[in-house]
């Protein structure tokens, strides 16, 4: 979705709550798109009714995304290794022009990087990417990296936040 700004901060989350919660689930690991031979992996947490959530397995997630009153689309735990990063990229397609991508870091290092430059997070932090302008994730870590992604469409009250 296209946005005022590059990010659009929202309350923080409770990281290390969260990823308490995440660390006991069982959902499986899958490849996700590495670039440069970087690692990355994520973890769909919403992809059926036997995810983590629908199984009430990570009630301290819930509980924020639910604060935002909006659709979920989908919800992935994703695990970036020291250093590694997604390709540059911008979604303006025809389905991301209702789509809204909310990232929560897990841990500290995460980056965004955009066209207007970068934005660093800190555990806890959680906001909304622009899609439409280039954008990539990358772990600056010295260690491995972990972060929340939602995909929703936009309410009345994910727009108040």
């Amino acid at each position: 979705m296209r946005l005022p700004a590059p990010w659009l901060a929202l309350p923080a989350a409770d990281a290390s709550g969260i990823a308490a919660e995440l660390a006991a689930t069982k959902a499986a690991w899958e490849p996700d798109d590495g670039f440069d031979g970087s690692y990355h992996a994520r973890r769909s947490l919403l992809a059926d009714a036997a995810g983590p959530l629908a199984e009430g397995a990570c009630p301290r997630l819930a509980q924020w995304l639910s604060a935002l009153d909006a659709p979920w689309r989908g919800i992935d735990l994703r695990r970036y290794a020291t250093g590694a990063h997604t390709a540059l990229r911008a979604d303006a397609g025809a389905d991301s022009r209702e789509r809204m991508l909310i990232v929560i870091a897990l841990t500290d290092g995460l980056v965004i990087d955009t066209e207007a430059g970068r934005v660093p997070l800190r555990a806890g932090q959680a906001g909304a990417v622009d899609t439409w302008r280039g954008h990539r994730f990358a772990n600056a870590a010295a260690g491995g990296g972990r972060f929340v992604t939602a995909d929703t469409t936009a309410s009345a009250a994910l727009w108040g936040a």
